[in-house]
Parts: structure tokens; sequence; C-alpha cells
């Protein structure tokens, strides 16, 4: 029982997830989402609200302990789990500096999706609504 204890306890501390509001110039509420994973943390920040099917772009701030990051790659996907597809058109990521990438995401239809970040042995996923 104790080593369960121990090892949940364990899994809790290396993926926390984190929510924070911001309002855009037009007044719009967007919400960027954190998590931390093995020493990372993942700022996901959808430039508009609320998200509707369509293009959408996000975002992304990476970052460890010390400074920001540049992983050895960056792969973002976009998959809808009630349906069991993706996007029709590939997702598109371009690094703005060091550390800050901005994806353009087109979601076919509205509905709960997941985006998926995987980048240097670690995949963080953040769960989205779109209208």
């Amino acid at each position: 029982m104790n080593a369960r204890i121990l090892a949940l306890s364990i899994a809790s501390s290396l993926v926390s997830i984190a929510c924070g509001d911001t309002t855009t110039d037009e007044g719009t509420q967007i919400q960027t989402q954190t998590q931390v994973l093995d020493g990372w943390t993942l700022k996901f920040t959808p430039q508009t609200g609320p998200l509707t099917a369509g293009e959408e772009r996000f975002m992304l701030e990476l970052e460890d302990d010390v400074s920001v990051v540049t992983p050895s790659f960056l792969d973002v996907e976009a998959w809808m789990p009630m349906h069991g597809h993706g996007t029709m058109k590939p997702t598109e990521t371009r690094e703005v500096e060091m550390g800050v990438y901005e994806t353009k995401i087109t979601f076919n239809m509205p509905g709960l999706w997941e985006v998926k970040v995987d980048t240097d042995d670690r995949q963080f996923k953040f769960d989205l609504e779109v209208e």
C-alpha cells in the first residue's frame, strides 16, 4: 500500500497542469494552459477566443527551471478522440524566437479536441473545446 502511494505521489509530481485567463485587446477572455513535465514548462495560449472551427493560432512558450528551451524537434498535432480523427489540414508550427513558437491548427468541426505537443522525449497534452 505504501509503495502504491509513493508511486502515485511521484507520478503526480512529474506532470502538473495550470490554467490562467488573459484578456485580449478586444476584451475577449482566452485561457493559457500550462503544463510542467520532467522539468520543462510549456505554456499553450490561443490567440483568439472563443475557439471556433477553422484556423486558429496558438503561442507555445517552452522553458526549463533556468531559461527558455530550444528543443531538437517540436511536433504539434490535434486529435478529436470522440470521433477518432485528426485535422484534415496539417498543423503548421514556426519558431518566433528562442523558446517561443506559433502554431496554426485548422479544426474541422466543433467539439472536444486534444492537442499533443511532442518534443525531446516529452509529450504534453492540452484539451480544448472548439465551438
